[in-house]
């Protein structure tokens, strides 16, 4: 019986030669057998999946870089200001500009949800209110920490980045549309009411600079992440 060597949906398969001696190559493969080795490719969880952002292309990534540097070179003050989650730890804080800047040049948010799990940094606890108004209490930060804060503050710039991007090719009076860029199973109704309508880009790109996630600026109420993105 053939050995089953299991990947994860979109990462290369390792070199057999080395491993096994009877796999004639490496590379990206989908159920395929070499000598006595089976590879199976195993799909990604939801959460690992990179949001369908439909404009994301050297355009508005160039877009996407100059809000980003603005937003690092900025410094301390109300607006414009690179947020900084305070689940990340010392290593996380120092390195996240440059995760960041690395996953809008030529990742996705999954990219660096993945940067950000990894090397430590994001801290194992946090503390947080007491629901009763007791003590603070100590809690493990969630396994979703990364894909949360990744998804939100990438789609931010993304989407900073397509109302630029708008504004530049259109004009003052350019408009974008909000879309569902990841599924949900169970949708917030004030989400669901959004998708298909035409904001202001100049509006939408102002608020999405002054307000930390992409839901604040659309002014959905808090929760979690909608899944809603804008394109051209």
């Amino acid at each position: 019986m053939a050995d089953v060597i299991r990947i994860l949906e979109g990462h290369e398969a390792p070199d057999h030669r080395q491993q096994k001696g009877s796999a004639d190559h490496g590379g990206r493969v989908d159920g395929l057998t070499y000598g006595a080795v089976h590879v199976v490719v195993v799909p990604l969880p939801t959460k690992e999946r990179p949001v369908d952002l439909r404009n994301l292309d050297d355009v508005t990534r160039a877009a996407m870089l100059s809000e980003v540097d603005h937003d690092i070179a900025a410094g301390p003050g109300p607006t414009g200001v690179l947020y900084v989650s305070p689940r990340l730890s010392p290593q996380g804080v120092s390195g996240y500009p440059d995760l960041l800047r690395d996953a809008v040049q030529t990742g996705n948010d999954a990219t660096l949800a993945a940067a950000l799990a990894s090397n430590g940094r994001l801290l194992a606890h946090e503390t947080a209110k007491h629901p009763k108004g007791g003590p603070d209490v100590v809690k493990a930060v969630p396994v979703t920490a990364p894909q949360t804060m990744a998804e939100g503050e990438f789609n931010r710039y993304y989407a900073r980045g397509v109302c630029v991007r708008a504004l530049a090719e259109t004009g003052p009076q350019a408009t974008v549309t909000i879309y569902r860029a990841r599924e949900s199973t169970n949708p917030r109704p004030e989400s669901v009411a959004l998708v298909g309508t035409t904001p202001s880009a100049a509006a939408l790109l102002e608020d999405l600079r002054t307000h930390i996630g992409m839901d604040t600026a659309l002014h959905l109420p808090p929760g979690p992440n909608s899944g809603l993105s804008i394109h051209l």
